[in-house]
């Protein structure tokens, strides 16, 4: 049976409105729920929108879609694959909201706007998308490890793609400095993260 959540965002917050101190599960529901808030403020939807995340659930390759309700300011999103869903209250104002602060209006132009392709191959694409995400949700940069679960692959696997990343210019690094990733593009020449 599909899971559904109802949340409040700021339960996940600390006083100064980042993610708070907390168990892993919580916190990688909490990291999931700002990727979500921030693809939909983004794009200011007021219909299915298809966000580019990938559903959570363990085994499922579902994508996530979701709709901002104008009426109650609410995010509801659901995954058309494994069907779990959930509604994110109080996301307004967050680090995460990005709908100018105001009224949500509708972005006519959010989808369909071409976004550069500096070079990469969409596998490389996914995973500079995920050093985006992941720097930008835990203010450091992701290990090596932290891809090697996302992305369900060997540590030669992520390793090598990192050297490739590097060689490319795509990104930065200290060799044997833990998290000294750095990404060198802007969010506007990265893909969606799947």
């Amino acid at each position: 049976m599909p899971k559904t959540y109802i949340t409040d965002i700021t339960h996940f917050l600390d006083e100064a409105g980042d993610l708070a101190d907390m168990q892993p599960a919580a916190r990688k529901l909490a990291s999931f729920l700002a990727l979500i808030i921030e693809a939909v403020t983004q794009a200011c939807p007021t219909h299915d929108y298809a966000t580019g995340i990938r559903c959570r659930k363990r085994g499922c390759s579902g994508s996530i879609r979701a709709t901002l309700s104008a009426a109650d300011e609410e995010i509801v999103w659901y995954c058309p694959s494994c069907l779990e869903q959930g509604v994110i209250r109080n996301w307004q104002g967050t680090k995460w909201d990005r709908s100018g602060g105001g009224a949500v209006v509708p972005s006519e132009t959010a989808e369909s706007a071409p976004k550069p392709v500096p070079g990469y191959t969409p596998k490389e694409g996914q995973y500079l998308a995920f050093i985006y995400y992941y720097t930008k949700l835990n203010r450091q940069a992701p290990g090596e490890r932290d891809m090697q679960v996302y992305f369900r692959v060997t540590p030669p696997a992520v390793h090598d793609m990192v050297l490739k990343l590097e060689k490319h210019g795509f990104i930065s690094r200290e060799p044997g400095v833990p998290r000294s990733i750095r990404l060198l593009l802007s969010r506007n020449e990265l893909p969606d993260l799947e």
